[in-house]
């Protein structure tokens, strides 16, 4: 009787001891995946940073680019996004990209290329309005 109350005392060690490392290896993982942000849910690991936080966007519309002043008549380096609001027609902001600015030409999003903007191009723009520019975080085609 005694032999089979060690072995079943021995088991019951055993699995306490199987249990106490794995939450603890659950636990030490936990730990490191934040630390280092790791990320094994997306759908890219990356390592050595934390993954970046989405952009805020506070300017979303639909509406033309153009590089050409009229005044002038000329093309300009800058491109102006021409669009219109309720009651407001005829807006206009200047477009900033940026090393992150995304755009979406018909080919997937890549980095901008200015250069394969057209003038009267209809597009759709989200972006940081400051004034009269606009950051743009993301243009589609």
């Amino acid at each position: 009787m005694r032999e089979n109350k060690k072995g079943f005392l021995g088991i019951v060690v055993a699995v306490l001891v199987v249990v106490v490392v794995v939450l603890a290896g659950v636990m030490v993982y936990g730990y490191f995946n934040q630390e280092s942000g790791l990320s094994l849910t997306g759908e890219e690991i990356v390592r050595g940073e934390k993954p970046k936080e989405p952009l805020k966007v506070d300017f979303s519309r639909t509406g033309v680019v153009l590089n050409w002043d009229a005044e002038t008549e000329s093309y300009v380096e800058d491109w102006i996004f021409l669009y219109e609001e309720l009651g407001a027609p005829a807006l206009n902001v200047e477009l900033v990209f940026d090393e992150n600015s995304i755009c979406d030409m018909g080919e997937g999003e890549k980095v901008c290329d200015e250069s394969q903007l057209n003038n009267g191009d209809t597009v759709s723009i989200e972006g940081n309005r400051d004034d009269k520019k606009v950051m743009v975080i993301r243009l589609k085609k």
